[in-house]
């Protein structure tokens, strides 16, 4: 297992930028504002913001400085909203499974990995090989999580005639010799899990119906909102925990609102008198705008979450970057995976995961429907150029990509970098890194010993707008179109005026003709 890094206090979110939930409103609830682009709003809750507001607007001056909070919280997540591209992650192909239907992963460390299936878990290999672990018989597996505080792996079962859900702890580490896969706990009727987190001793369940915490020394359950007297439990998915090894009070807790489609941040701390857990606050909804979110993993202080076939992350200031993918969904046979962010084509994500706290990179595993990505950070001296086209052509050893002109769709990267991935990729000339470029994007990879032809060549073939001496084909395009509009409205013209010039000599000549027969 990777070591554990020292404990530290994760950051916490400034207190005017989030909505806590309330029990007699919607689930979970979240300031909302301006959407970023091509995002679509999430609820908007107004109940308990409305009588919260009348509260506090006792006076004038008072009711002034809210509103001025306010407009100031509003424009912040306005302006956080404002997605940007990443210049520094790269996804690689980690592996396709070569049978059976993959629904989660967990990293223990570089050299190992754990797959799971709906009947199955298996142990990765380095070099490749699966080792059984787990087989499911009398049921399907419906949620699992990795622990790596506990070395441990928790998955849940549900039984073939649906009423009966069991947990169990299954040791990952050789170094364990002494502890044996053991039942956590076993419920009856309630609805299967759709995400298991660990923290400091206990166990984190979410499901539709309950949120609940199963100390797992005494295997007693605590209902950290019931505790806090509230009339219903969220529902919530996808947990996941920041220093999980940490203490519970330091730990920070993210989960998915699905019912307002928001992350939101739980805080518990243990409860003296039941030696559970409860809220030290009400849930609050991290302002990170998403059209659909559905899995949310943490690693290095950053939030990545799906949002539909894309990976965003988030990093708790005013950043929310696509990391990977696009809000459209392709066929796992048609997935595509591209050095360049905006560019890859995602079939529908499954799961999301991350290694222990203390590795080294940067570094989420995105389980698709066709394979398992591996999506990591690597040093790039050109990523700070991705912003001006100018400043990075003058740059020995980057290369420029521009996408149709959305909003950050433009890179700045270095060739080494680009040759790497073209190598793990299994590409043999690197020059081919064009040719996995959809319709839309196009590249200048002069500085990594491409000709600009093959450029060319590969944008023409994708039906791609090229880019020419700096004047962009369209261009040349519409001046050709103006020049020949003009070139027709003159000589439409000049036809109009033969015509009339003609028509003016018949009508002479035949008065001409009619003066000289009265004559006669």
């Amino acid at each position: 297992m990777a070591e554990m890094s020292a404990r530290r206090e994760a950051p916490s979110l400034p207190p005017s930028r989030a909505a806590p939930y309330h029990p007699h409103s919607s689930t979970c609830l979240s300031i909302d504002a301006t959407p970023a682009p091509q995002i679509r709003r999430g609820s908007l809750c107004l109940t308990s913001t409305g009588a919260r507001s009348r509260g506090l607007m006792g006076s004038g001056l008072l009711r002034l400085g809210v509103l001025l909070a306010l407009s100031s919280v509003l424009a912040a997540t306005a302006l956080a909203s404002e997605r940007s591209r990443t210049s520094m992650m790269w996804a690689e192909t980690f592996f396709r499974p070569q049978e059976g239907e993959l629904s989660w992963v967990g990293i223990a460390n570089e050299d190992t990995s754990y797959v799971g299936t709906r009947y199955s878990i298996l142990r990765r290999a380095s070099d490749g090989n699966m080792l059984p672990m787990v087989r499911v018989d009398d049921g399907e597996i419906r949620a699992w999580h990795l622990c790596h505080s506990r070395q441990s792996l928790f998955y849940e079962v549900l039984s073939k005639d649906k009423t009966i859900t069991t947990i169990f702890e299954h040791p990952v580490s050789s170094s364990i010799n002494s502890r044996q896969e053991a039942t956590v706990k076993e419920f009856q009727d309630l609805h299967p899990a759709s995400s298991l987190a660990c923290i400091d001793g206990f166990l984190l369940r979410a499901a539709p119906s309950s949120f609940l915490a199963i100390d797992l020394d005494s295997r007693g359950i605590s209902y950290p909102f019931q505790e806090k007297n509230l009339a219903e439990a969220p529902s919530l998915t996808s947990l996941t925990v920041a220093y999980e090894e940490d203490i519970v009070g330091n730990a920070k807790i993210f989960a998915i609102c699905p019912e307002n489609k928001t992350i939101v941040r739980l805080a518990l701390q243990r409860d003296a008198s039941s030696h559970g857990l409860t809220l030290t606050n009400l849930p609050v909804a991290v302002p990170a705008k998403a059209a659909s979110p559905e899995q949310v993993i943490w690693s290095h202080d950053q939030l990545f979450f799906t949002d539909g076939c894309a990976l965003r992350s988030y990093d708790f200031g005013h950043n929310i970057v696509t990391v990977l993918g696009s809000d459209e969904c392709t066929t796992p046979n048609a997935e595509n995976v591209s050095g360049i962010p905006w560019a890859a084509r995602l079939s529908r994500p499954k799961a999301l995961a991350a290694a222990a706290q203390g590795a080294r990179d940067l570094a989420v595993w995105l389980v698709t429907e066709a394979q398992v990505l591996k999506v990591h950070s690597r040093p790039d001296a050109c990523a700070r150029h991705s912003s001006n086209e100018g400043d990075c052509r003058d740059q020995v050893g980057c290369a420029w990509a521009e996408g149709d002109g959305s909003l950050g769709q433009t890179r700045c990267f270095a060739c080494e970098e680009m040759m790497r991935w073209t190598k793990n990729s299994g590409m043999e000339d690197h020059c081919s890194f064009m040719t996995t470029m959809p319709q839309g994007t196009w590249c200048d990879l002069r500085q990594c010993g491409c000709p600009l032809e093959t450029s060319f060549a590969a944008a023409w073939s994708s039906g791609i707008v090229v880019k020419v001496g700096g004047v962009s084909a369209i261009l040349l395009v519409i001046f050709g179109l103006a020049a020949w509009l003009v070139h027709r409205s003159k000589k439409r013209e000049a036809y109009l005026t033969l015509n009339a010039e003609q028509t003016s000599r018949t009508e002479s000549t035949y008065d001409y003709e009619r003066m000289q027969h009265n004559g006669d």
